[in-house]
This record gives structure tokens, sequence and C-alpha cells, in this order.
């Protein structure tokens, strides 16, 4: 197969975009095993609070980068995004190669790790809506698709990289996929969206022919995204109403904000990260006498890799609420399937309930939430719906993480599964109901 310069040029544009979802994986994944590495030097209380400072540093990170996107530009914000982890993760391999007083070393992990968090909470929104805005209307759910390819890479290169080797020579890797990020952020082109809302008509149709090869008929692109900001600009002029966090709340974009909020929290509560975190303790009784167990993690982490790839490629051909819905009723019942084999010691059906549980959230209820928070609204509130959307994430999973190993403790071992696998049949029916259909349809035709 015979690529041109410019797919070549295109590829490596998008893997550099994609650095930064495979570092979010990556920090995400990487506390399970450095708190390995760290049993004995750390309490069980501080290797706690290191895994939960990545959520607050998530939630501050994703306060500020609305405003960082609409200032200074997508690329820029990509490029931004970065320093916080660079300096996180310097200060990880410092920790890890000298002998540091233990309650200094405790600080300087905890204020790592907050660091990482704000790259993390930052970057998901920004690499989100920068794919969603340079992508084609036909392939706008593949391309935003990476975003979630990235992270699972992520998980399992940390899962990988963390079983065999110190955590200081993981935060080396992690530390070069973060530098690839901060020049891939100066380098690539600009949104034209973001450069059509600059009044820079001239950059925008330089950076569109860019990004759709010079060949490419892009007037007729360039004219709809210029119609279409001239009218949200009419729209925000009648407002009287200069949108911010807290006014976008009250606007007349506060439906499909709700909405934004509520898809988010049905991701978190779908018990993702509680599943992540705490399976293989849960499961570890029924099956130790597994072989395969000692590598959980990383099978997992394939698993998710694989049908986040598989998945990409039927977004736009079958649209967005129909995975939703397929996804939410293999989750669900996935779920509760974990809690009945768990309570009659079925290992097997147990290994089958996890891997459907997995590949239904990879296909559907990974991926989809943050395109369509990104698709919803136009350009002047798409950057405060990428920040809502990013925001609820990390709140929706710090209370699903920290409130797990408390809730299972009180009413038994897995029966907190039912708990989510009821949430996700319930998703089924607000998807149905209230989240709109947006395959296929440009940006600036999808109805506000």
């Amino acid at each position: 197969m015979n690529f041109s310069s410019h797919q070549i040029y295109f590829y490596l544009l998008l893997f550099g975009v994609c650095c930064g979802p495979i570092f979010t994986g990556y920090i995400l994944g990487f506390s399970s095993p450095t708190i390995r590495d760290l049993t004995g030097i750390l309490s069980v209380m501080q290797m706690s609070s290191f895994a939960s400072m990545l959520y607050i540093g998530g939630t501050i990170g994703s306060l500020f980068i609305a405003y960082v996107m609409d200032k200074w530009g997508r690329k820029m914000s990509i490029a931004i995004s970065a320093i916080p982890a660079i300096i996180g993760w310097i200060f990880i391999i410092w920790c890890s190669s000298f002998d540091i007083d233990v309650i200094k070393y405790v600080y300087y992990l905890y204020f790592a790790r907050i660091l990482g968090g704000i790259s993390c909470g930052m970057n998901m929104a920004c690499t989100t809506v920068y794919l969603v805005e340079i992508s084609p209307a036909a392939w706008r759910g593949t391309f935003a698709s990476l975003n979630q390819v990235g992270i699972t890479v992520g998980i399992f290169l940390s899962y990988l990289i963390g079983k065999y080797f110190p955590y200081g020579h993981s935060a080396i890797v992690a530390l070069l996929i973060t530098i690839v990020l901060f020049f891939t952020g100066i380098s690539i082109p600009e949104s034209p969206r973001w450069l059509i809302n600059q009044d820079s008509v001239t950059n925008a149709r330089n950076s569109l022919r860019v990004l759709r090869s010079k060949t490419a008929n892009i007037e007729q692109e360039l004219n709809d995204i210029i119609v279409s900001n001239n009218e949200s600009r009419k729209s925000e002029q009648q407002q009287q109403q200069q949108l911010s966090l807290s006014t976008i709340f009250t606007s007349k974009y506060q439906g499909k904000i709700f909405m934004i909020i509520q898809i988010m929290l049905l991701q978190q509560f779908s018990g993702i990260n509680a599943f992540i975190s705490y399976a293989d303790i849960i499961f570890t009784k029924v099956l130790a006498n597994y072989k395969f167990f000692k590598n959980f993690a990383m099978i997992i982490g394939l698993v998710q890799v694989i049908f986040t790839i598989i998945g990409m490629g039927f977004i736009d051909r079958f649209g967005r609420k129909s995975f939703l819905k397929v996804a939410g009723v293999i989750m669900g019942i996935s779920l509760i399937s974990m809690t009945l084999s768990l309570r009659v010691e079925l290992g097997a059906l147990i290994i089958v309930s996890m891997i459907a549980y997995i590949i239904g959230f990879s296909v559907g209820w990974g991926p989809i939430p943050v395109i369509l928070c990104t698709e919803m609204l136009p350009q002047e509130a798409r950057s405060l719906a990428g920040s809502v959307a990013v925001l609820t994430s990390w709140i929706g999973g710090y209370i699903v993480t920290s409130a797990f190993p408390f809730v299972n403790f009180m009413i038994g071992d897995g029966v907190v599964f039912v708990i989510f696998g009821l949430v996700c049949f319930y998703s089924v029916i607000f998807v149905e109901r209230k989240v709109p259909e947006t395959k296929g349809m440009s940006l600036e035709c999808i109805p506000v």
C-alpha cells in the first residue's frame, strides 16, 4: 500500500495528538504498579491518597482549560497541557533516584500526582475538541474515538512496563511521551473553526488545506464554518451574555449542558473505574487458581485496546445512540452476571462476564460520551462543553473510586456491581429518550 506524503504527515499528526490520551491512560494505570513498588514505604492511607491526588488535579485542570482553549487556541492548549505533567514526571524520577526523607518523599509524590492530574484534566478536553473540529463529518466519530484508543493504549503500556520495571523507569517512559505531546502541540495546524472565530479566514483556509490535502475542495466546508460562526455571534449578541462556566448554566444551552452532565455521570457510575481498580482484589478468592490471574490487569488492558479500535470503525456507520444502547445492555447483564457468579464461585463465568463488560465499555460508553459532549454545542460553547464534560468525569470518577470500598464492605462482596448494572440499564432508556443522533452531520448542521 502506497501512502502519499500528505497521508504520512496526517497520520503522524494524529499520533502526536494521541500522545495526550496515551499519557492520560498511562498516568491512570501508573498508580497500580507504583503502589506495589512502594509497599512498605508508604502507609495504606498514603498509597490511597497517592492514587486519589490524580482526580484532584484533574478537577483543577478541567476548570480552566476552556479559558485556555478560547484564549490561545486548540493547538497551544495541547502544548500547555503537557507542561505540568513534564514537571511532575521529573519529580517522580527524582524521588525514585535519591534518598529523601520519607515525609518529603510522600509530599513530592502527591505534588507530582496533582500536576499529572492537571495535565490530564486539560488534555482530555482540548484533545477531544481538537479532533472533533478538524475531522470530516463522515469520519468524526472515528477520529474522536482516537482519544479513548489512546487512553486504553496508555493503560496497557503502564501495566506492561510497570510489571517488569520499577516505577522510576516507568516514569521516564511517561516523560518521553509527554515531551512528544508538547512539541506536537507547537507544530500541528490550528483548528480552522477556532481561527474563523478569531476572524482569521486566510489562516483557517490554509489550515483546512493542510488537514484536507492541497487538492481537496475546501471552500464549501470553509463557507459552512463561517456562516455557522456568524449565526452564533448574532445569537450571543442577542443574549447580551458572555459565556463562561457560571453563565452557561443559565444560557440557552442549559438543557444540553445538563444532558452532558448526565451522560458523563452515567459513564462513571457504570462502574468502570471501580472495576479496574478493585476487581483483582474482589475476585482473588475465586480466580486465584487461574494461572492467567497474575496478568489480569494486562489482559483487561489489552482487551480494552483491541475492542476500542474495533469500535472505531463502526461508530460512524451505525451511529452513537445504537452503540450506547447495545453497550449499556451488555454491561448491565455482565455486571449482574459477575455478582451471581461471585456468590456461587463460578470462576469461568466471572471471566466471561468481566471480558464482556470491558468489551461493552470499550465500544460504547468509553469513547462516545465525550464525542457527543463536544458535538452537541456550537463553536462558542464547545470549549465550555468539553470542560464541563471532563470536570464531571473527574468528579464522578473520584466519588465512585473513593466510595466503592466502603459500599462494597457494607453490602457484601460484588453486590455493588448490581447497582452499577442497574445504572447501565437506565442508561439505555436515557439514551433512547433524551440523546440526539449526530452521525454523519457536520458540526454546523447539528441542532442546538
